[in-house]
C-alpha cells in the first residue's frame, strides 16, 4: 500500500472494568487495525484507556493524550490526521455531554470520529440533539457578561499572559510578555529572509543549519514558519478570545483585539509588506484547479454486484477548450466480467438527492415526536449535570496541580524541551476542561428542548445543503445508504424510511454505457 495515497487516522480503545460485555482494548485495536487497512486508511498512532469506570475516572490520560496528539500534529505536518476510529462510540465519550464537545474539538482541526461497529452514528435524535447542544452553548458563549469582558480586555491593557507556551522571542515574567533578545534576533531573520523573497522551506532549512531551534526546542518546518509570519504579538497586537485561537481566520464579535499591548520586535511595516508577499501567493494558488469533490462517495451501493460506487472525471477538449464531467460509477464495472449497472451523472444525481433530502427534512419529519424523543434524552443529561461539573471541576484542579509542579521545576532551573513540552501539554488540557465546564454551565441553563429548536436545526442543515464542503457531512448525517438499480434509486434516510428516484423520467439521470 503507497502511504502517500492513503488517509492518517489514530485508533482510541476504553475498557472499563465495570463493563465485562465490552471488548478489551487489544481487541479494540485489532479491529480498528482491520477497518483501517481496509478503508485505505494507516494508523499512526494507537491510544487507550484501561480498567477504569467511565463515569468514574477523574482523568483519562490516554484520551486526553489522543487530543492532544492530533492538535500537535495537524498543526506541524503537512499530511494532516483525518479520522478518530473507535469501536463504539460510547468508547468515544463518557456521556452525551463529552460527544459533541470533544466531536467539535476534532472537527475544528479537520478530523472526524468513525466508529467502525456503528456506521451510521446513533440516531436521528442523537443527531439532532448534539446540534442543539452547540447551539445552546454557543448563544450562551457568545453572550458573554460584560464584567467578563472588562476583566479580558483589562489583563490585555496591563499586558498579562493568559497561558500556554509564549511565541518564540518572548518570555513570561510575572505574566507580562518580556522579549527574549536572542530568540528575537531569529524572528527578525525569518521576516528579512521573507521579505527578501525566500520561500518558507528555504528559510526552514537555513534556520536549522545555523542550529537553531524553535520555542519547544524543534527544528524549524514550513507550518512553523508560517505561524511566526502569521503571528501578530510581533507588532505588538494582543488578541484574545478562544474561539479565535483554534481557527485565526474567524475572528467573533467578541474578540478581543488591543494595538500596542505587548512590547513589539518587527515593525508593522514589514508585518505589513509579508501580509501584501502572502495574498500574492495565494492568488497565484488560485490559478490551479481544484479538485472534484463527490458529496455522495461511500453511500452509493450497486444492487447487482454490491460493490460502492465512485466518482470518475471525465475530461474532454473541444474547440481548444477543456471541459470535465463527473459521474458515479459501480466500482466492478471495470474490472473483467464488469458490471452494467447505470453511469450516473454527478450534477443530476447530487441535485436530486439534494432536493430529496431538503423536502425530508423539512416537511416528512413529525416534530413534535422526534422532540419528545429529544427530550427524553436531553432530561437525563440535564438531571446530570451538577455532578458533570464536579467531575470536570475535579479533573480541572488535578491538571492545575500538575501545572504547578512543572512550573516550580522549571523556575528551580530544571529546563529541559520534555518539561516545557509537557507543560505545553498540561496547559492545552486544562484549556479543554475549563472549555468543557464551560459548556457544561451553558447546557444547564435550558431546562427544556421545543420543537423550535428541532426546527431551527434542521433548518440549518438545509440551509448547508447547498454549501461545499459542508454539505458532504449533511448528507452523510441523514442518508444512510442510496441503492442504484437499472431504472430506479432507492434512497435510504435516518429519518422516515426510503424514497425512490427514476433514472430516466423526472430528473433525467441519464443511462450510459460506455466506459470513463
Amino acid at each position: 500500500m503507497d502511504f502517500l495515497d492513503v488517509d492518517y487516522a489514530v485508533s482510541y480503545s476504553r475498557f472499563s472494568s465495570d463493563n465485562q460485555d465490552i471488548k478489551s482494548a487489544d481487541d479494540q485495536d485489532s479491529e480498528n487495525t482491520a477497518y483501517a487497512n481496509n478503508h485505505n486508511m494507516k494508523i499512526i498512532k494507537y491510544f487507550r484507556d484501561e480498567a477504569k469506570s467511565g463515569r468514574k475516572t477523574v482523568s483519562r490520560d490516554g484520551f486526553f493524550d489522543m487530543l492532544h496528539f492530533c492538535k500537535e500534529y495537524n498543526k506541524s505536518n503537512v499530511k494532516k490526521i483525518r479520522y478518530v476510529l473507535v469501536w463504539k462510540f460510547n468508547r468515544f465519550a463518557r456521556n452525551e455531554y463529552d460527544s459533541p464537545f470533544y466531536k467539535n474539538e476534532l472537527k475544528k482541526i479537520g478530523i472526524r470520529v468513525i466508529s467502525i461497529t456503528q456506521p451510521i452514528e446513533d440516531s436521528p435524535e442523537g443527531h439532532l440533539l448534539e446540534g442543539i447542544l452547540e447551539h445552546i452553548d454557543a448563544y450562551y458563549s457568545e453572550n458573554l457578561s460584560s464584567d467578563v469582558r472588562r476583566g479580558l480586555k483589562g489583563n490585555a491593557m496591563e499586558q498579562k499572559f493568559n497561558g500556554g507556551i509564549p511565541p518564540l522571542g518572548y518570555d513570561v515574567i510575572d505574566r507580562k510578555y518580556v522579549i527574549n533578545e536572542k530568540e528575537a534576533k531569529i524572528v527578525k531573520k525569518i521576516f528579512d529572509m521573507y521579505i527578501s523573497g525566500q520561500g518558507l522551506l528555504d528559510i526552514a532549512a537555513t534556520l536549522n543549519d545555523l542550529g537553531y531551534n524553535t520555542k519547544r526546542g524543534n527544528s524549524f518546518g514550513k507550518n512553523s514558519i508560517y505561524e511566526i509570519l502569521s503571528n501578530e504579538r510581533y507588532i505588538g497586537t494582543y488578541v484574545y478570545n478562544k474561539a479565535y485561537r483554534h481557527n485565526r481566520h474567524t475572528k467573533r464579535e467578541d474578540t478581543i483585539v488591543i494595538e500596542d499591548a505587548i512590547p513589539a520586535i518587527i515593525a508593522k511595516e514589514d508585518f505589513e509588506k509579508v501580509k501584501e508577499i502572502r495574498k500574492s501567493h495565494n492568488k497565484t494558488g488560485g490559478m490551479y484547479s481544484a479538485k472534484t469533490t463527490y458529496l455522495l462517495s461511500g453511500l452509493i451501493v450497486c444492487s447487482k454486484c454490491g460493490a460502492n460506487y465512485t466518482g470518475r472525471t471525465s475530461t474532454k477538449k473541444k474547440n481548444g477548450k477543456t471541459y470535465k464531467t463527473g459521474y458515479y460509477i459501480c466500482g466492478n464495472r471495470n474490472k473483467l466480467g464488469k458490471c452494467t449497472a447505470p453511469i450516473l451523472k454527478q450534477q443530476e444525481l447530487e441535485d436530486a438527492i439534494i432536493n430529496l433530502l431538503t423536502n425530508k427534512l423539512l416537511n416528512s419529519t413529525d416534530i413534535d415526536e422526534l422532540t419528545k424523543k429529544i427530550n427524553s434524552q436531553y432530561k437525563k443529561l440535564y438531571n446530570q449535570n451538577s455532578s458533570e461539573k464536579e467531575i470536570l471541576e475535579e479533573q480541572i484542579k488535578e491538571k492545575q496541580k500538575q501545572i504547578d509542579n512543572v512550573t516550580n521545576a522549571i523556575a528551580s532551573g530544571v529546563t529541559s524541551t520534555s518539561l516545557i513540552e509537557k507543560l505545553r501539554e498540561l496547559e492545552d488540557i486544562k484549556s479543554m476542561l475549563e472549555e468543557n465546564l464551560s459548556f457544561v454551565s451553558n447546557i444547564g441553563k435550558v431546562p427544556e428542548i421545543n420543537a423550535q429548536m428541532v426546527k431551527d436545526i434542521l433548518k440549518e442543515d438545509t440551509n448547508k445543503l447547498v454549501k461545499n464542503p459542508q454539505a458532504k457531512e449533511i448528507i452523510k448525517k441523514w442518508v444512510k445508504k442510496i441503492e442504484v438499480y437499472d431504472n430506479e434509486i432507492i434512497v435510504h434516510f435516518t429519518i422516515d424510511g426510503v424514497s425512490s428516484l427514476r433514472l430516466v423520467a423526472g430528473v433525467r439521470l441519464e443511462l450510459t454505457t460506455f466506459g470513463l
